[in-house]
């Protein structure tokens, strides 16, 4: 995807981890100025927000910069957060306690935003905590999410072609009726996803089912 004249993949989705980024940040910023003002009794939506706008104003600083550098070296890496890091401390330092602390504070904000970045790759917590909802069946997997939407009938039979299975409704919306063959594969997806889910919790396929049957009515 061309990013206005550049062809660079690497801008894919920009607007959203600008966007993304930003609105933690100001959640994040609220809620810690919340819990800090109640704990120093001062008004609270104040000092929230006033919170909220700081985080809001670095971590879309660093942000902005950290795609500008995206956009000029068409790469992601983390080269792109020390160069950001370096630029958003300097200024928001060099502002508040005037030039000769942009230096000190370029060096150490560019070191831990590349560490930070190194860190995040190797960890990857956004996906240790998609896991851990997988694994406590709080979330279906990734593969099960991204399944096509099902939009089948039992009026047909037979195989269904692309020409009659989707119409102007299925282009509109997104949908379209599945083959037998791709119902059926679904099917045993799910299937072989319910009995990971039982041998996780101990239980052999179908016993649950015998075990809630032979339970005694109360």
């Amino acid at each position: 995807m061309s990013w206005g004249r550049s062809n660079c993949a690497a801008m894919e989705g920009w607007q959203s981890r600008l966007q993304a980024k930003t609105l933690t940040a100001g959640v994040v910023g609220a809620f810690t100025g919340a819990v800090l003002s109640v704990l120093q009794q001062k008004p609270i939506f104040k000092h929230s927000f006033g919170t909220a706008a700081s985080c809001m104003v670095c971590v879309g600083g660093f942000a902005a910069s950290q795609e500008t550098s995206r956009l000029l070296r068409c790469e992601d890496s983390a080269a792109n957060s020390i160069v950001a890091g370096a630029a958003t401390g300097a200024l928001l330092l060099g502002l508040q306690r005037g030039k000769s602390a942009s230096l000190p504070a370029a060096i150490v904000c560019g070191g831990a935003a590349g560490i930070g970045h190194l860190l995040y790759d190797a960890m990857q917590p956004v996906q240790m905590f998609q896991n851990w909802l997988v694994d406590n069946d709080l979330m279906d997997s990734p593969g099960m999410r991204q399944q096509p939407m099902i939009q089948r009938t039992e009026r047909h039979p037979e195989p269904l072609s692309a020409e009659s299975s989707e119409g102007t409704w299925g282009h509109a919306f997104g949908v379209r009726h599945l083959s037998n063959a791709e119902w059926e594969e679904h099917q045993r997806r799910r299937k072989a996803e319910f009995d990971q889910r039982l041998a996780k919790a101990g239980l052999a396929p179908g016993e649950r089912m015998i075990q809630q049957r032979s339970r005694p009515n109360s």
